[in-house]
C-alpha cells in the first residue's frame, strides 16, 4: 500500500506501461496543518511499482511552477505550461 505519512492523499488513477504500475494521486503537505486547506495546495503526486504492492514514490507529474498559488498547476517537467513530464519513460514531453 503507498503511504506518504507527511503528504494527505486522495483520489488515484492507475495505469500499466506493461514494464510497471503508475499510480498518480492528489497529494498536499500535512503542514498545512487544516486538512480543508488541501484542496488549494494539491499537487499531482506519481508512484511506481513492480507489483501493486510495494510502491517507490518518483517525482511528481504536475507541480506548481514558481510563484504560483491559486488553483493552476504546472508540469514537473520544467517545460512550462502546456507540457507534460514523460521524462521517467524516456518520451519527450507533449504538449497538451
Amino acid at each position: 500500500m503507498l503511504r506518504l505519512p507527511d503528504c494527505w492523499l486522495w483520489d488515484f488513477w492507475l495505469a500499466d506501461d506493461g514494464a510497471a504500475h503508475h499510480c498518480f494521486f492528489l497529494k498536499a503537505s500535512r503542514a498545512l496543518g487544516n486538512p480543508d486547506r488541501r484542496h488549494h495546495h494539491a499537487v499531482v503526486g506519481h508512484a511506481t511499482s513492480p507489483d501493486l504492492v510495494n510502491w517507490r514514490e518518483v517525482a511528481d507529474a504536475l507541480s506548481r511552477g514558481p510563484g504560483e498559488g491559486g488553483g493552476r498547476s504546472t508540469p514537473a517537467s520544467s517545460g512550462g505550461p502546456g507540457t507534460t513530464s514523460s521524462a521517467s519513460a524516456g518520451r519527450t514531453p507533449r504538449t497538451w
